[in-house]
C-alpha cells in the first residue's frame, strides 16, 4: 500500500476519536444523579471597570474621597467613579498618569470602604473568602441561598465562543455576592473587563444582560462539580484566565470611557 500503512491510518483515526471524546466529555452537561437543583436563572452581568480620570470633564473641586479601612482617605475621584466603582464591586482607577485598582472591603454607615489591589493579588478583584474573581466563570449569587464553589450549569452558556477564541463549557463557580443579588437562581455574570454595555461581551450576546430574560440552570454536584472547581484553580485563578482587554476592532478604551459616560446611575 502506498503512503501510510493500515495500522497507521487506524492509530491517527483513534487518536482523533480519542481527542474528540476528551473534547465532548468537558462539554457536556452534568448526570441526573450530579444535579442538586434545577430551575429557571435570572441573570445580570458586572464587569471590572476601568475609570479614566486623566481624561475626564470631572473638576478638581467636585471630587469626593475614596475611603479605605478606618475611614482613612485614600484618594479623591470624580462621583461618577465612586458610583460605578461601587456598583460592579472592583475597578481600575487612572490618575495623574497612574493607575491602581481597588476591591470593596465593605460597607459601613452606608459608605462604600475601598482596599487596594496590590500587583500580586487578584487582578479581576477578590470576591467572598479572599477568591480571586475569574471572568466569564464567576457567579455572584444569593450566600444565604448558595454558599462559594457551588457549581453551576447553564447550558445556554455552552459553546459560547470567549474573548480568548475558546469555547465555554456552561459551568460557573460562585465566588463572589452582590447587592440586590438575592434568592434562588438569581446570579451576576462577572465578564471581566468586558462592560455590559459592550456589545462585544460574549454573556450579552447571549442575553444574560437583560434580567427579564430566563434561563435553565443547574446547580452541580458530585465529581463534575470537582472537577470544575479543579479547571479553574477554586479558590484562585487558572493559569491563563480569560484576561484580554476588548482589542481595538471590538472596543477600545476611549470607547469603553464614553460608554462609561452615558451610565445612569
Amino acid at each position: 500500500m502506498n503512503g501510510l500503512s493500515l495500522t497507521a491510518i487506524l492509530l491517527l483515526l483513534l487518536t482523533h476519536v480519542g481527542a474528540f471524546a476528551q473534547i465532548t466529555s468537558i462539554r457536556t452537561g452534568p448526570s441526573n444523579s450530579e444535579i442538586a437543583e434545577h430551575g429557571q436563572l435570572i441573570p445580570t452581568v458586572y464587569y471590572f471597570a476601568l475609570m479614566d480620570e486623566d481624561n475626564s470633564r470631572c473638576q478638581t473641586s467636585e471630587r469626593r474621597p475614596l475611603v479605605g479601612a478606618g475611614g482613612v482617605n485614600i484618594m479623591k475621584v470624580c462621583p461618577r467613579t465612586l458610583a460605578v466603582c461601587g456598583e460592579q464591586g472592583s475597578c481600575a482607577i487612572i490618575q495623574n498618569k497612574r493607575t491602581l485598582s481597588f476591591n470593596i472591603l465593605g460597607r459601613v454607615a452606608g459608605q462604600d470602604r475601598y482596599f487596594r489591589i496590590e500587583e500580586n493579588g487578584c487582578r479581576f478583584g477578590y470576591g467572598v473568602n479572599s477568591s480571586c474573581l475569574d471572568p466569564f466563570f464567576t457567579l455572584a449569587a444569593d450566600l444565604n441561598v448558595y454558599k462559594p464553589g457551588d457549581v453551576i450549569y447553564v447550558p445556554k452558556v455552552n459553546g459560547m465562543l470567549l474573548p480568548n477564541g475558546k469555547v465555554h463549557d456552561g459551568y460557573f463557580i460562585v465566588r463572589d455576592q452582590g447587592r440586590g443579588i438575592t434568592g434562588k437562581g438569581r446570579f451576576d455574570f462577572f465578564s471581566g473587563f468586558f462592560s455590559w454595555r459592550n456589545q462585544s461581551n460574549p454573556f450579552v450576546k447571549v442575553g444574560l444582560r437583560d434580567q427579564t430574560n430566563r434561563f435553565e440552570y443547574m446547580r452541580v454536584t458530585g465529581p463534575k462539580a470537582q472537577q470544575v472547581r479543579r479547571n479553574r484553580a477554586f479558590p484562585a485563578l487558572p493559569a491563563r484566565p480569560v484576561a484580554t482587554l476588548p482589542s481595538s476592532d471590538e472596543i477600545g478604551i476611549d470607547d469603553l470611557l464614553r460608554e462609561l459616560e452615558h451610565d445612569r446611575f
